[in-house]
C-alpha cells in the first residue's frame, strides 16, 4: 500500500487498521533523495520480500547489475527463451530506488544457490548483503567450514554487498514461515533499534527509538 497521504487517509482508503498479519513494515516519511511520488514510496516489494530502509545505498549501481544478472539466471533456469525481452521489461519496472534493489537481491538469492544447490538460507543472505570485514574473516581458521562458506558467498555474489549508510527492515515469507529481519551497514552509520516485548511476544524494530515508543 503506497501513498503520500496522512496515515488516517490511507487507513480510510485501504482499511489498514482492520487487517491482520504476522508482521508489518511501514515508512512514515517522504524520500529525500528525489521528488516524492507514490510509486517511490516505501515499502518496496519483490516477490516474497518486502522492505523499508533509511539511508543511502552508495553501491546501488553495482547492486542493480548483480541483481539483474541473478534474475536473468533465474529466468533462464526455467527453460524460457526471451531473456533479453524479460530484462527490458524488468528495467522498466525498476523505480530506481535503492530499497527496491535490496528487495530484488534478497528475492534473487532465495532462488539462486551456489552451483546447483537450492537458494540461500536467510542467514547466508545476511552474510552476503552485510559481509564481515576482512580482518574479522581472517580470524576464522583457514580451511574451516565457516570461512570456506563465507569465501564462497563472497566469490559467487560479488557486487551484492551493501555499501553506504543503510538501516533496513524486511519481511520475507519463506518456507511456510514469516521472517522479520532488521539489519544495517557494517560501519553502523545508521541507527537501528530493536525491542522485544516479552509480555506480548512482539518484536519491534525501527531506525529511531521514538517510533517504537510511539
Amino acid at each position: 500500500y503506497k501513498g503520500l497521504e496522512r496515515m488516517h487517509e490511507l487507513d480510510d482508503t485501504y482499511g489498514l487498521s482492520i487487517r491482520e498479519g504476522s508482521a508489518v513494515i511501514a515508512h512514515t516519511r517522504f524520500p529525500t533523495g528525489s521528488h516524492p511520488k507514490a510509486i517511490r514510496a516505501h515499502p518496496f516489494s519483490f516477490g516474497n520480500v518486502g522492505i523499508v530502509h533509511n539511508g543511502d545505498v552508495t553501491s546501488y549501481r553495482a547492486n542493480l547489475a548483480a541483481c539483474e544478472a541473478m534474475l536473468a539466471e533465474i529466468y533462464s533456469r526455467y527453460g524460457r527463451n526471451g531473456v533479453e525481452q524479460f530484462m527490458a521489461n524488468l528495467r522498466k519496472s525498476w523505480v530506481g530506488n535503492d530499497s527496491e534493489v535490496i528487495a530484488g537481491m534478497m528475492y534473487a538469492m532465495l532462488k539462486v544457490g551456489l552451483v546447483s544447490e537450492p537458494g540461500l538460507s536467510v542467514p547466508s543472505i545476511m552474510n552476503t548483503l552485510v559481509p564481515p570485514f576482512d580482518n574479522s574473516l581472517t580470524r576464522l581458521l583457514r580451511g574451516s567450514d565457516e570461512r570456506a562458506r563465507l569465501d564462497a558467498l563472497a566469490l559467487k555474489y560479488h557486487g551484492v554487498a551493501l555499501d553506504g549508510p543503510v538501516s533496513s527492515i524486511a519481511v520475507i515469507t519463506y518456507e511456510d514461515d514469516v521472517h522479520f529481519l532488521a539489519f544495517r551497514d557494517r560501519n553502523t552509520f545508521r541507527p537501528l533499534q530493536i525491542v522485544f516485548d516479552h509480555e506480548s511476544g512482539v518484536a519491534y524494530a525501527a531506525s529511531e527509538l521514538r517510533q517504537i515508543v510511539a
